[in-house]
């Protein structure tokens, strides 16, 4: 297949430092790249992966430049543009892409994965796009946090293994990784490191200015000598502090779509305690690669997962991560969505174009009646 993917264009691939999404195309791009396909790859100047790389800014995005419209109106648009080569494209960049490719009858499948948490801007618009944009979910959490889109199909994300040192020797150190932001849970996994008496290793994306503004409001006043902090890690030092950690501590605050710092940990052969919150349970085997908690049992509950993590496993994990989340499970599924699409093109009649969402009055000016898409359709789901 001659396949088109679209990166986010904030970061070169692959990412030195942050940019989970960007490993994630990285790994598609080489499995897809390994396999045979001809694959494109749109992405940030400079971006090095298999295949072939087109970039249409000038350098890349300074991080003060991060979510700017023009920047990835820029970017996705030099892509469309191209559209015509290929047998299929992967949209993996924002809201603008989808917008584009909806308004592009004539041109070849494209199919957009989701990376973000659903919201209700995000539902209106997800579900004013039509048929045109077959979507991914990445969890099955994700799906069913907003049924009234079809999907093409649930796929985990993957990466690399060779990517990720593992050990089955742990140090009496906990680890945790992230953005600045209430919602990964930083504070509750300082509290509860130091109701089982064990230090932390601190690995924080702190860049922008409402990450800057909670690091400084909530979290600098609670470090001490128990507590390392790293910022903006790059990979290796990542890997490193993960591999050695005895247990990875996620008490998320919200809805996890995925998180793909515990498959990281998985691969470093490092059990994951965390929240059952999101997609948490999709990815954590409760009792043989981490502990799901339940949050009603607080930091208290996260610290006595923590206290029997010892007995896990690292072996397992690392079994759990390679079966399950490698890129390879992730390029397996998504190749049959991107045979199933291009399939389904070859057949299709083009119709008019009907939203999917219900208008309110404010929004119903000019639109036709809605037609629903609110299944998920058991055949399409290809789980990893």
């Amino acid at each position: 297949m001659r396949i088109g993917l679209i990166a986010p264009p904030w970061f070169e691939l692959p990412p030195s430092g942050y940019g989970g999404t960007e490993r994630v195309v990285v790994g598609l791009a080489t499995e897809l790249t390994r396999r045979g396909h001809e694959v494109t790859t749109f992405a940030a100047p400079g971006s090095h992966v298999p295949g072939r790389v087109r970039s249409f800014l000038p350098e890349v995005p300074a991080p003060e430049a991060l979510g700017d419209t023009l920047t990835e109106l820029t970017h996705v648009l030099g892509a469309y543009r191209e559209i015509g080569e290929f047998d299929v494209v992967h949209d993996h960049s924002g809201f603008v892409g989808a917008a584009l490719a909806s308004l592009l009858p004539a041109a070849p499948p494209v199919i957009h994965t989701l990376h973000g948490p659903w919201t209700d801007a995000s539902r209106r618009f997800y579900g004013s796009l039509g048929s045109r944009v077959q979507l991914v979910a990445i969890s099955r959490s994700q799906a069913a946090a907003n049924p009234s889109v079809h999907y093409a199909g649930v796929v985990h994300n993957g990466l690399a293994p060779e990517q990720f040192p593992w050990r089955t020797s742990k140090e009496e150190r906990l680890v945790w990784v992230g953005r600045a932001n209430p919602d990964k849970g930083l504070v509750e996994a300082i509290e509860a490191a130091r109701l089982v008496g064990m230090p932390l290793s601190v690995l924080v994306k702190v860049n922008e200015p409402a990450e800057r503004e909670y690091w400084a409001s909530a979290v600098s006043d609670l470090l001490d000598d128990d507590i390392e902090v790293i910022f903006n890690a790059g990979h290796e030092i990542k890997a490193d502090r993960v591999s050695r950690a005895a247990a990875m501590v996620l008490p998320l605050q919200w809805e996890e779509p995925f998180g793909l710092v515990m498959i990281e940990a998985l691969a470093c052969g490092t059990p994951v305690v965390a929240f059952n919150r999101g997609s948490v349970s999709e990815i954590v085997t409760d009792g043989e690669t981490g502990f799901v908690v339940d949050p009603a049992a607080g930091v208290k509950g996260i610290a006595t997962a923590i206290a029997n993590a010892g007995d896990l496993d690292g072996a397992q994990c690392r079994k759990r991560f390679e079966e399950h989340f490698s890129a390879a499970v992730m390029t397996d599924g998504y190749e049959r969505i991107y045979r199933d699409a291009i399939r389904q093109r070859r057949t299709a009649t083009v119709r008019p174009f009907k939203p999917s969402f219900t208008p309110t009055p404010e929004t119903a000016m000019d639109l036709r009646e809605p037609v629903s898409t609110s299944r998920l359709v058991d055949q399409h789901v290809v789980e990893c």
